[in-house]
């Protein structure tokens, strides 16, 4: 059943709908849940013509992309119910292909995966049938004799390989975010009975829960709420 719940209950690998979204659950720590969403956001080119950058084509510290998702990307979200605190900062590792650090990193409210993060969690990130943007660059220029090459940005093949292309291409945008573990989201949990939406049979609950519960030993005491009632608690036991 879709259950509502705090972020942190949900599975690593799982999907999760919050904002009028669907993401997955890629990593957890103890302050962030590291996720990915579920589906293509828009598609749109990694650097359009007439964008400037300071130091080669392929950086995504003031590409298209990267000022689309922190502005129009984040903009929606604060409109569908996004609060303060919901979305934490994310360091996005921009080291190209070779290992060079030229770009060094990249602090963001929402960014793309890197290659090395899709290689790490290629088993549980849902397949996408359309291609999309990485972040990390193919070559940066200390390391390039050809200028092409700092042209060149990883991407995902709809059959889930992975190459790099040119970064006046349009391809899909799958956001990447470090979430508040305490966020309330919604969830398919199977372990949970099937919720019936019954109303009367939770006001049966109350009424019983009051007679059982009239003793004075139990002041203080209260019965779950709906939510609550409707979730893993045994609700098709209470209508009994």
């Amino acid at each position: 059943m879709l259950r509502k719940t705090a972020l942190n209950e949900v599975p690593v690998g799982t999907t999760f709908e919050v904002w009028n979204r669907k993401y997955t659950v890629l990593d957890k720590g103890r302050d962030k849940i590291f996720v990915l969403a579920a589906e293509i956001e828009t598609t749109m080119q990694f650097r359009e013509d007439d964008e400037v950058y300071a130091v080669a084509p392929n950086d995504f510290r003031d590409s298209t992309i990267r000022n689309w998702l922190n502005d129009d990307y984040l903009g929606a979200l604060l409109r569908d119910g996004l609060k303060n605190g919901d979305i934490l900062d994310l360091e996005v590792d921009l080291k190209c292909t070779l290992g060079q650090h030229e770009y060094g990193t990249d602090k963001v409210k929402v960014g793309l995966l890197t290659l090395e993060e899709y290689g790490g969690y290629y088993d549980i990130i849902p397949r996408i049938d359309s291609s999309w943007w990485l972040a990390t660059p193919w070559k940066t220029p200390s390391r390039s004799p050809s200028t092409l090459s700092t042209n060149s940005v990883w991407y995902v093949y709809s059959n889930g390989g992975c190459g790099f292309w040119d970064c006046n291409s349009t391809f899909g945008v799958p956001p990447a975010l470090n979430l508040s573990p305490s966020l309330l989201v919604a969830w398919e949990d199977g372990n949970c009975k099937e919720d019936s939406g019954d109303w009367d049979g939770y006001i049966k609950y109350l009424h019983r829960w009051a007679v059982e519960h009239s003793d004075k030993g139990f002041n203080g005491c209260s019965p779950v709420c709906y939510d609550e009632w409707l979730g893993c608690e045994g609700s098709e036991d209470d209508d009994e």
